[in-house]
């Protein structure tokens, strides 16, 4: 069995590494996805129902990459929202919540997994990036605009209102909010 050298001398057979690119590939290819749907959804709710003009939705998109960048290691997005905002998010498949999963626990934790632990963690973050992206935004309105848990619970019914009206469509979303609102998304 040929073996290729992954982190710390620890090694992974050639099948395991294609997979775990191929995975994260797809988580990529899936946070981009989210990106435009929620940002979009959030530029047009935003637009809508506030108010907000181009350069107010513009500054929101580039606080919530703030945010993102300025993330430290050691915390999900998720965890970090709760702490700040006292909301706690969950995502419809899962009955647990984030804390269960190893992944959300920080990069050092993650050198303790097998390979094949690595691979089943990357799959299942795919279903969690629309909460760590939206957990993002909640973090940014409650930093820049000082949005408490009422005004994002009130953000978030119109987010899912305007997604469920482009029917979770990406492409649709970002070129409407681009049409409506005069801002394109945060990163393409």
């Amino acid at each position: 069995m040929k073996r290729v050298v992954f982190t710390n001398n620890r090694y992974m057979t050639k099948t395991q590494y294609k997979t775990l690119r191929k995975i994260e590939d797809e988580l990529e290819k899936e946070m981009f996805r989210q990106i435009s749907i929620i940002c979009g959804c959030a530029g047009i709710a935003l637009f809508e129902n506030w108010g907000w003009k181009k350069q107010r939705i513009s500054k929101i998109y580039r606080e919530i990459c703030e945010v993102w960048r300025l993330k430290p290691n050691e915390e999900s997005m998720i965890g970090i929202c709760e702490k700040e905002t006292g909301i706690t998010i969950g995502i419809p498949e899962y009955d647990g919540n984030y804390q269960d999963l190893k992944f959300f626990q920080g990069d050092s934790n993650i050198e303790d997994l097998t390979m094949n632990q690595r691979i089943y963690m990357r799959q299942r973050q795919k279903r969690w990036m629309g909460a760590e992206i939206f957990a993002s935004l909640m973090i940014a309105l409650h930093r820049t605009y000082g949005f408490g848990s009422e005004r994002i619970s009130r953000v978030y019914s119109q987010i899912v209102e305007v997604r469920d009206r482009y029917n979770w469509d990406s492409k649709l979303i970002d070129s409407e909010c681009n049409r409506i609102t005069g801002v394109g998304m945060p990163i393409r």
